[in-house]
This record gives C-alpha cells, sequence and structure tokens, in this order.
C-alpha cells in the first residue's frame, strides 16, 4: 500500500463545515468563559456587600440622633468648646431640628459672661 492509498479527497464543502463548527466552538468556550467571570464577579460583589454591610449599620448606629435630655447634659461642654468632633456635631444636627433646645443654649450663652 503506497501513501496515496491512505488519503481520500474530502466530500465538498467538509472543510468549511470543520471551520464553522470550530468557529461556533469558540464562541462558545468564549461565552462560558465570560459567564462564568461575570458569576465570579456578582458573587464575589455579593460577598462584599453581605461583610459590609453589617459594619455600615453598626457605624450608621453609632450616629444615634441626642435626646433632649442627652443634648442639655452636654450644654455647657458645647458651649465652652470641650466636645470631640463628633459630639459636637450630634449636639448640632440635634439643635437644627430641636427649637426648644436651641432656646436652651441661646439663653445659656447670653447668661454666660464675655
Amino acid at each position: 500500500m503506497t501513501t496515496d492509498d491512505k488519503w481520500h479527497t474530502c466530500q465538498p464543502g467538509t472543510i468549511q463545515r470543520v471551520a464553522r463548527q470550530q468557529k461556533q466552538s469558540e464562541r462558545q468556550h468564549s461565552l462560558t468563559r465570560r459567564a462564568m467571570f461575570s458569576t465570579v464577579l456578582f458573587a464575589g460583589a455579593g460577598i462584599a456587600y453581605a461583610v459590609a454591610r453589617p459594619l455600615i449599620n453598626r457605624a450608621a448606629s453609632s450616629q444615634t440622633p441626642l435626646t433632649c435630655g442627652q443634648t442639655l447634659d452636654l450644654a455647657q461642654r458645647y458651649l465652652s468648646g470641650q466636645l470631640n468632633a463628633q459630639q459636637f456635631g450630634l449636639v448640632d444636627t440635634h439643635l437644627a431640628k430641636c427649637p426648644k433646645c436651641r432656646k436652651h443654649i441661646d439663653q445659656l450663652n447670653e447668661s454666660q459672661p464675655a
């Protein structure tokens, strides 16, 4: 048997069909990789959100608004500048919303010696 006997002529369109199948296979693999990447990305974002949410909620809850009583307890230190930045901000926030406490602080401020 000679070398030529092992080879047969391809039927018309065979090479084009194989090339089309190869392209289709490559597209499918590409789509699969993109889908897996997107899934991992979204899963990572979901996990990050789940981990960060309690921390964010804890930080937000530490900014609980002051009651009128708490604000009035801090009034003298507020006027004398003895509060830290967070406390000062909490008192300011309360005073912006509470006319009674704002009036009380104003009266205290006016009664202090200059």
